[in-house]
């Protein structure tokens, strides 16, 4: 044999070996919930994962036993979940290993005797957990479909120097179930982001005021069979009214909302809520 077919198959054998190791530092770790150390860059037994807006590399140091761990949709849809498990002592770093992806928790909160970890999953990697971990997936469902909202203007014309008000009226049927609907949380800043407006004035979008918000008291108000709940806000807060012309107002409300009964903030009912946006537009002139 030749001296470079000798080094062809010695450089073969080392990759081979290599692959082999890699191979087996992979599937070594078995699917489940680890301690972690991150690296800027790769290193042999390492996996790749998002990192907020960056990229990781998760080096998996232990496995961890989750004393409990529970799994809830994060849209109507049933296509975004979290993944939450509840750990002994404290943790700072926590991925979930699962089919040979690492996945990093986008949060924890943590006491000296426990930690809970937060992971955000699709649901193809949900229904992984499910088989893997076995952990039952809780689905949202449809609350309060027969909550309907009306949008409107006191007048149809509106002098200079006139405050426009948009009211929206929710109602819910008198033969319907009663359900929680989800206010504040958006507000605490110069208006209440809940709602949403779309100017136009003879035809031509106006630009959009900035107006952000650093959430808010926030809390859930039933509404019984046949009740009529009022909201108003400025539209003046959005845009400028202050021209004479014809204005068209595309407007929005979102919220969410839970079977009466539910305590939408607790661990066991995270899951049964559904967001709901209640659309409508308002015209008017200002003279």
């Amino acid at each position: 044999m030749s001296i470079h077919a000798m080094l062809r198959r010695a450089f073969s054998l080392v990759l081979t070996s290599a692959l082999l190791a890699g191979a087996s530092s992979v599937h070594a770790h078995g699917n489940g919930v680890y301690s972690a150390r991150f690296h800027s860059a790769p290193r042999p037994g390492t996996f790749e994962a998002p990192y907020g807006s960056m990229r990781t590399h998760v080096e998996l140091r232990r496995s961890l036993q989750p004393i409990a761990q529970r799994l809830y949709s994060t849209s109507n849809s049933n296509e975004r979940y979290v993944y939450e498990a509840t750990l002994e002592g404290e943790h700072s770093s926590v991925v979930l290993f699962i089919d040979g992806r690492a996945i990093v928790a986008s949060g924890t909160s943590s006491s000296r005797s426990r930690t809970t970890a937060y992971v955000t999953v699709d649901r193809p990697t949900a229904d992984a957990v499910v088989s893997s971990l076995h952990v039952a997936r809780l689905d949202r469902a449809a609350v309060g479909e027969r909550l309907a909202g009306r949008f409107s203007v006191a007048r149809a014309v509106v002098r200079a120097g006139e405050p426009v008000v948009v009211t929206l009226e929710i109602s819910n049927p008198t033969d319907a179930p009663a359900v929680q609907r989800q206010a504040g949380g958006r507000q605490r800043g110069v208006r209440d982001n809940r709602f949403h407006f779309r100017v136009w004035r003879d035809g031509v979008s106006l630009e959009e005021r900035p107006g952000p918000d650093f959430g808010g008291p926030t809390g859930f108000a039933t509404s019984a069979p046949g009740d009529r709940a009022t909201l108003t806000a400025d539209v003046a807060l959005w845009a400028d009214l202050s021209a004479a012309g014809r204005y068209r107002v595309e407007c929005t409300y979102e919220t969410t909302l839970a079977p009466a009964g539910a305590e939408p903030f607790s661990e066991a009912d995270r899951h049964r809520v559904w967001d709901r946006r209640f659309e409508g537009a308002v015209e008017f002139d200002r003279r």
